[in-house]
């Protein structure tokens, strides 16, 4: 089967472009012929994922790249006015050349965010997407409800959780990085934290009242000219357990992969085609549950800065953290390669 996939492939890597690029390396592996378009206007790190530079040049490579597809697969969060003019593109262009249509969308703040689309304009179009689309595949129950009440096509949505891949070989140069997470009774991962931001102030609440040498953290720098600072600035807050520290390279999939699969939980600004939004005034906290080689996040959670809201932040990220989450079902890796492919064949 041919199937193209539009979404998010390219650094700095989060859940949504690992989820992205595992289900490339998926289908692959199962002996599809599929390849990528990425919409975040980032250069791509490998031969199976298109780049785009604008919006006339996504069209031109929409139609090039659609051309004689079984399947066009978009995968997005859906809440930003520039991706819901992409995927009504993809959707216009997958139906006129024939191709099955499939939408996924990553929960994140979707099922609020999704409610206040402009009736003139957002909501009709989006209605009209999922009208057009043959499934379309909600990875958390929050946004699976609020779409199938809203929109009212309760027979194109499937409930399918967003997964990771765990690579299954280390090599001893990657354990070597690992070290300081080996042994810790929990491990928090920061994702894409600037200087000066909400996620900021509240990690240097947690680093000053709160975290211990049981718990190992994992910072994940965003790739600018100012990397350098804010590693020493951070390195700074946690002197006291630098050895349980360790610093990535957003830019190697392996190694955050890796992260993602022994972080306990994940803070990190909010995001949208691979842009980070509101990183002044709110960040995520994600908790993971895993089975076998499958990562998942179905815990999340949207705090918003209201007044010296850093103190209050910081305990409750701690007691998130500390607290086991309650056990969830989780897709093997079989089932989830067989749902998605009676996805596209059905």
């Amino acid at each position: 089967m041919r199937i193209l996939l539009i979404g998010v492939f390219t650094p700095p890597y989060e859940e949504e472009n690992l989820h992205s690029l595992a289900l490339l390396d998926l289908l692959n592996r199962n002996g599809h012929d599929c390849s990528a378009i990425d919409i975040s206007e980032r250069l791509s790190p490998g031969k199976e994922v298109v780049t785009i530079r604008n919006y006339v040049d996504y069209v031109l490579k929409l139609v090039r790249h659609g051309w004689r597809r079984d399947v066009v697969h978009f995968l997005t969060k859906g809440y930003t006015r520039p991706g819901l003019m992409k995927l009504m593109t993809a959707v216009l262009v997958g139906k006129l050349l024939g191709a099955k249509l499939v939408i996924t969308l990553h929960s994140e703040m979707f099922s609020i965010l999704g409610r206040l689309r402009s009736k003139i304009t957002g909501e009709p179009l989006l209605l009209l997407c999922f009208f057009l689309a043959s499934r379309v595949i909600c990875e958390g129950r929050d946004t699976y409800e609020m779409i199938a009440s809203k929109y009212r096509l309760k027979n194109k949505y499937i409930l399918v959780p967003s997964v990771i891949e765990i690579p299954d070989d280390i090599s001893q140069y990657e354990l070597s990085i690992l070290k300081p997470l080996q042994g810790k009774e929990r491990v928090l991962l920061l994702v894409n934290v600037t200087y000066p931001s909400f996620l900021f102030e509240v990690f240097q609440e947690l680093t000053t009242r709160h975290l211990g040498l049981e718990v190992g953290v994992a910072i994940a720098l965003p790739e600018n000219s100012s990397s350098q600072l804010l590693r020493e600035r951070l390195a700074g807050l946690a002197r006291g357990f630098s050895e349980n520290m360790i610093f990535l390279d957003q830019g190697d999939r392996r190694l955050m992969s890796l992260v993602y699969a022994r972080a306990d939980q994940v803070m990190r600004p909010a995001s949208c085609d691979g842009v980070m939004l509101f990183d002044n005034n709110a960040f995520m906290i994600r908790q993971a549950a895993r089975q076998h080689r499958l990562v998942h996040f179905p815990f999340s959670l949207c705090l918003v800065k209201e007044g010296e809201a850093s103190p209050w932040c910081a305990s409750v990220a701690k007691e998130i953290l500390i607290r086991k989450p309650a056990r969830t079902p989780l897709l093997e890796i079989n089932d989830f390669h067989k749902t998605i492919s009676e996805i596209y064949f059905q």
